[in-house]
C-alpha cells in the first residue's frame, strides 16, 4: 500500500504539473487579449491623430476621395504596385500635420504596422510626413544590393525589448535590400534565430532541426520559449511557494518544504 507521504508527493507532482499548464494557458489567453487591446489602442490613436490636426471626418471629402484609396492600395505583399508619395496626390494638402495625419489614419493595418516596424525605436506619432513618406518609399522603392545592405542584414541582432513579431519585421524590412532570391526564407530563419542573443528562446531554437525549420516556426517555438519562461517565474513566486517551512495544511503536522511533507 501507498503511504501517505507517497500519496502527498504524487498528489503534489500532479498538482504542479496541472497548474503549470493552467498559467501557461492563461498566460497565452492574457498575451492575446492585450494585443487585441494594444490593435484597438493603436486604431483609436490614429484616428484621434487626424482629429487632434484639424481635419474634420465628415468634410474635406474631395481630400479623402483622392488619398484613401490610394494610401490603402499600399501592399506589403504587392512591392511591385507601390507608387512614390508624390505621385499618389496627397502632396495637394498644404499643411504638414494634416499630411501626416492623413497618411497614418488611412494605411491599412498591416501597412501601418510596416512603418511603425521600419520606424523602430522611434514612434510614427513624433515623425514628420517626409520622415514617413521617406520610410515607405525607402521600403518599396527598389534598390541596388550593396555589401553595405548585407552587413546591415547579418549584423542585425534583436534590441532589448523588441517582441519576436518585430525583431522578425524588421529583418524583413532589411532583407528587402539585399538581394537574396531563393535563398530569402532561410537567410531571414538563420538571422532571426542567431542575433536572438543568449536566452531559453534561443537556447530552445537551436535545438531544433536547421533543415526543417521555417521562419514561421521558429517565431512560434521562440514564443513558446518565452511564455514557459514566464510561467516559470510565475510558479517560482505564487502562492503555492508562499507556504514552504509551515505546518501542512492536511495533517497540520511537520512542515511542507518544496512541496512534500516530512
Amino acid at each position: 500500500m501507498k503511504t501517505i507521504e507517497q500519496s502527498m508527493e504524487e498528489m503534489t507532482v500532479l498538482f504542479q504539473s496541472s497548474l503549470a499548464v493552467f498559467k501557461q494557458e492563461l498566460n497565452k489567453r492574457q498575451v492575446q487579449l492585450v494585443s487585441k487591446d494594444c490593435d484597438r489602442l493603436e486604431m483609436h490613436n490614429r484616428r484621434r491623430i487626424l482629429l487632434i490636426h484639424g481635419v474634420p471626418e465628415d468634410k474635406n471629402e474631395d481630400v479623402a476621395e483622392t488619398v484613401i484609396k490610394s494610401l490603402q492600395q499600399i501592399s506589403v505583399h504587392s512591392p511591385g504596385k507601390y507608387k512614390p508619395m508624390p505621385q499618389i496626390g496627397i502632396n495637394n494638402v498644404t499643411k504638414e500635420e494634416i499630411k501626416s495625419g492623413i497618411l497614418l489614419t488611412h494605411l491599412t493595418d498591416e501597412t501601418y504596422r510596416l512603418v511603425r516596424n521600419l520606424a523602430y525605436p522611434n514612434t510614427v506619432e513624433s515623425l514628420t510626413y517626409n520622415e514617413l513618406v521617406q520610410i515607405l518609399n525607402s521600403h518599396f522603392k527598389p534598390k541596388q544590393c550593396s555589401f553595405v545592405d548585407k552587413a546591415n542584414f547579418f549584423g542585425a541582432t534583436r534590441s532589448p525589448g523588441e517582441s519576436l513579431g518585430d525583431w522578425a519585421a524588421r529583418l524583413r524590412g532589411l532583407a528587402s535590400y539585399c538581394e537574396f532570391g531563393d535563398a530569402l526564407e532561410t537567410n531571414l530563419r538563420d538571422r532571426f534565430v542567431l542575433g536572438l542573443g543568449s536566452g531559453p528562446e534561443r537556447d530552445k531554437l537551436f535545438e531544433q532541426n536547421p533543415t526543417t525549420l521555417t521562419l514561421t516556426k521558429a517565431i512560434e517555438i521562440g514564443e513558446q520559449a518565452a511564455c514557459a519562461r514566464e510561467v516559470k517565474v510565475m510558479l517560482n513566486t505564487s502562492d503555492f511557494w508562499a507556504h514552504q517551512g509551515r505546518a501542512c495544511v492536511s495533517c497540520k503536522n511537520s512542515p511542507v518544504r518544496s512541496g512534500k511533507r516530512r
